[in-house]
Parts: structure tokens; sequence; C-alpha cells
């Protein structure tokens, strides 16, 4: 069986790990993860079908000024990672071009595949050109910057065994979720509150905002400021501290998730278009449950289909849109969800086994 290791020094990418899992898994490949997080195997969870192995790492080593990074380079070699070297294929889901362990990784191991979660800024690293130079190659997450910067590309959707994808919402009220950490940079937070406190203008109040993930930080202190400012308080529910399972849980037990990203409100969130892929859209995707979007964005993941669209800056209307639509419209676009989700299965599998079967061959 051919084998392949799976390297993050980060937890940050954790979340799209086991879609690499389960892709390379269909392709033959008996997979080790090497991860710095404790207890890495309750990120996949809800795929207890799954199987890999896992390496635990200190990240310390390969990172960062301190003693340990300095034994590791200076004294020893990085021979801690010697092991990769014995594996068929080695992905860097994380390519961090800065660090020297980097350029260690590329001059010994053969098949090497990076994951370039920002191309525009990895394609024009020296370090990366030294990569693909050893014979190396890379991927992107997402078919439309697989178009944009020339490379192959997977889409790292969220996978749950079917008996976790049971619905189940008894509440009266229509539930619209918004899943992750409130950050104000590249979400539209203050847009939500606006929309929020319109549709309850317009005497719509058959709804709530479930925001699930931390908010305990400045941003989310200025949210719940700026909720409570607009008297919309009611209107919103915090969950905060739980585990990978109860968030994909609390995703799945919502009738629509949010994504937050709209460039017209935003600047920042333009990067999400073409250059950096929004985790809570191949989330939701991965789980069937249909979006409420800024149109444009919808088009740069190709759901406009599957989804409530509306245009730049008017975030209540796509929320008013799926408040009134009939179930049959609701579960019209799930079905077409579903569809998709498929094809970006089999063009994800299809894709990695082209790439890796290329190492078999001269660039």
């Amino acid at each position: 069986m051919k084998t392949c290791a799976i390297l993050d020094l980060f937890s940050v990418h954790d979340h799209v790990i086991p879609s690499h899992i389960k892709y390379l898994t269909e392709l033959g490949y008996k997979v080790t993860v090497y991860s710095p997080t404790q207890g890495f195997q309750e990120v996949s969870a809800l795929l207890p079908s799954l199987e890999y192995d896992v390496i635990t790492l200190d990240a310390s080593k390969y990172q960062g000024r301190n003693k340990n990074h300095f034994r590791e380079r200076y004294l020893k070699g990085f021979d801690s990672l010697d092991s990769l070297r014995d594996f068929d294929l080695v992905l860097l889901n994380t390519f961090r071009t800065e660090l020297p362990v980097t350029n260690h990784i590329s001059s010994k191991v053969t098949n090497a595949l990076a994951v370039l979660h920002t191309p525009k800024h990895g394609l024009k690293q020296s370090r990366y050109k030294h990569f693909v130079a050893n014979g190396h190659r890379a991927l992107v997450l997402s078919r439309a910057m697989g178009e944009a910067f020339n490379l192959p590309w997977v889409v790292p959707l969220t996978y749950a065994d079917d008996q976790f994808l049971e619905y189940e919402n008894n509440a009266s009220n229509t539930v619209f979720c918004v899943p992750g950490t409130v950050r104000f940079t590249g979400r539209t937070y203050s847009a939500l509150v606006r929309s929020v406190q319109k549709l309850k203008q317009q005497g719509k109040e058959n709804f709530i905002v479930k925001v699930v993930g931390r908010h305990d930080k400045k941003d989310g202190e200025i949210f719940l400021k700026e909720i409570h400012s607009a008297g919309v308080s009611g209107f919103f529910q915090f969950l905060t501290d739980t585990t990978h399972e109860q968030f994909v849980r609390e995703i799945i037990d919502s009738d629509f998730v949010m994504p937050l990203i709209d460039k017209y409100e935003e600047k920042v969130g333009a990067r999400h278009y073409s250059d950096m892929i929004t985790s809570s859209v191949f989330l939701a995707l991965g789980l069937e449950k249909v979006m409420v979007c800024e149109s444009e964005l919808a088009s740069a993941y190709e759901f406009s289909d599957s989804a409530f669209v509306h245009k730049g800056g008017q975030l209540e209307v796509g929320m008013l849109t799926a408040l009134e639509a009939s179930s049959q419209d609701v579960r019209l676009r799930q079905e077409q969800m579903s569809v998709l989700r498929r094809n970006f299965y089999l063009d994800s599998i299809e894709n990695l086994g082209r790439i890796t079967n290329a190492f078999e061959r001269p660039i």
C-alpha cells in the first residue's frame, strides 16, 4: 500500500486535513498525520470510519526563537523529521516558505506536495521556486484559484458520516448560523447587526442568529455592544467553547449558514474571492447547508444556484428572501448543493490522483 504523511506545524488549518485524508484514502494511501495539535483525532470525530495514524509534534522545534528550535536546527539538523523520507508522498498542509525547516524537507524527501493557502503571495517566494526546482509540486483549494494560477486543486469540504447529518431543529424560529471566531477583519459583523435591525423594523421577528465560535476578544466585545445599541439582543444566540463535533452539530441543526463576506462592505474580505478560501463556505457545502451570501462570492465558489444570494451591501435582502422562501425552494437548493458536493468530491479525488501520478513521470 502507498503511504502518505500529512505534515502541518500549525493548528490553524487542521479543519482541512480530514478531507485530504479522505481523498488520499480513496486513492489507496495509508495516511499518517504529523501535527502539534493534542488530540488531533477530535477534528475528524464526525468521520469515525476514517482510518489514519497520528504523530504529535513539538512545534517549537521547527519555528520561533527558542532553545528547542536552535537545538533541532543547528545541532540535530531537523533529524526528528527524517522519518518523512520513508513515505511515498509528503503533503505539506501549511506551506511556510520562510521557515528553514521547509527547505530541509524540500531537500530530504522525494515527492512533496504543498498546499498554497494564499497562492498570490506564495508563488512569488524564492523558496517556493526552490521547492518546485527540487521536483515537488503544489496545489490550491478551489477550482477558481486553480484556474487563476494554473495549479491543480482540491476542495476541502467538511465531511461527516451520514448518521451525523440528520437535521434536528425543534425551534419555532428560523436559525441563521454564523460559524467561526468573531473578527471584524474580512467579515461583515456590523452589517449583520444593521440587517437584523432592518428586519426587525419590517416586523420580521421569527428568526435568530446563532454565532458559533469565540467572541471574547476585542472585536467580540465591540460586536456585543453594537448588538445592544441596535436593540436586537434578543435575535442573537452565542455558543462558545464547543468541541469540534458540537461545533459542526450546531451548524447542521441550523437552517441557513452566513459566511459574512462581502467585498462591498469590507475590503479585506475581497481576498476570499480569489486568493484565500473561506472555511465557512466549504463547511456549509460539505454539510449541505443552504447559505445566504453575496452573489459574487457565491459565483466564485460555484454555488449560486444553491444559495439565497444578495447584491453587495444588502445582506438583509438575502436574509429576508430566505425567511420568506417556501420549503420547496429550500429543498431545491439543498438538492442542487448535494449534486455540487458530489461533483467536488469526485473532481478532488481525480485531480489529486492526477498530481500524485505525475510524480512517477518526469516534469
